[in-house]
């Protein structure tokens, strides 16, 4: 949904959306945090696009970034990626999930962080878990990191609660063998 569309948005059915993120929430797999698909905007050559993300596009898709790619993963059968910009803002989520797509080709999911000075208690930590649901591994977001990991695997982003002073943003995708 655009932001023209969430503003258009009569009250009562912005109550009703919450509600029913809140239900879903509490009882399995739900997310809110906003994005911007950079793929799909560079494909689609959307009005209002922004360069700079496009930019990102072509380098990610490059040669040598694919070639570096296939090598630290051991992966040489990825052949293109895909980017979204996302954003964390206060009562933000991303709940458990293992990215399981492999009808979409996906090997490979990154998380490019492009947040400055976050601290713990702000939430937004990338968390991996295993079967049970217990974390193995948390990651506070950061500036220019580049985290990797082969997929399907449980992860999650953690609730950012209201008090966070400021948002957390990163681009991520997948590097993808068709």
């Amino acid at each position: 949904m655009t932001s023209g569309r969430l503003a258009s948005i009569e009250p009562r059915a912005l109550e009703e959306i919450e509600r029913q993120i809140c239900s879903e929430a509490a009882s399995g797999f739900q997310y809110r945090y906003f994005n911007y698909p950079i793929l799909d905007a560079y494909l689609q050559k959307w009005p209002n696009e922004v360069p700079l993300l496009h930019a990102f596009m072509d380098f990610i898709n490059s040669q040598p970034w694919l070639a570096m790619i296939r090598t630290i993963t051991g992966m040489p059968q990825l052949v293109k990626c895909d980017a979204q910009a996302s954003l964390y803002a206060a009562d933000c989520f991303l709940h458990r999930h293992s990215d399981a797509q492999s009808q979409e080709g996906w090997r490979i999911a990154y998380v490019l962080g492009m947040t400055r000075d976050w601290r713990p208690e702000y939430g937004g930590t990338l968390q991996f878990l295993d079967d049970y649901g217990n974390t193995t591994l948390g990651l506070l977001p950061r500036f220019n990191t580049l985290n990797l990991f082969a997929v399907p695997r449980w992860h999650m982003v953690t609730h950012v609660p209201p008090y966070a002073p400021r948002e957390r943003y990163s681009i991520t995708g997948w590097f993808r063998d068709r």
